[in-house]
């Protein structure tokens, strides 16, 4: 729900410089174990997108390669602003 509402912000905006975001959700429970096991997925994967030199190209790849290991469906879009 919070992916498509940030999605849909991004849509409604206007474009200024047309530069691209990644927007990237990961489905996370809402309970305390999860949100643990969450933070240190997404802090590897934050550390595996800074690591790249060329992110807008690499970025398909990084999140294929990850998904098995965080075993939950990524979803990822572009949008500009």
């Amino acid at each position: 729900r919070v992916y498509d509402q940030v999605i849909e912000d991004f849509e409604t905006r206007e474009k200024e410089d047309m530069q691209p975001a990644h927007i990237i959700n990961i489905d996370i429970q809402d309970n305390h174990e999860e949100a643990t096991i969450g933070a240190f997925l997404i802090s590897d994967l934050a550390t595996m997108l800074f690591e790249s030199d060329d992110l807008d190209n690499d970025i398909d790849e990084i999140l294929q390669d990850f998904e098995p290991r965080a075993r939950r469906p990524i979803l990822h879009t572009v949008c500009f602003y």
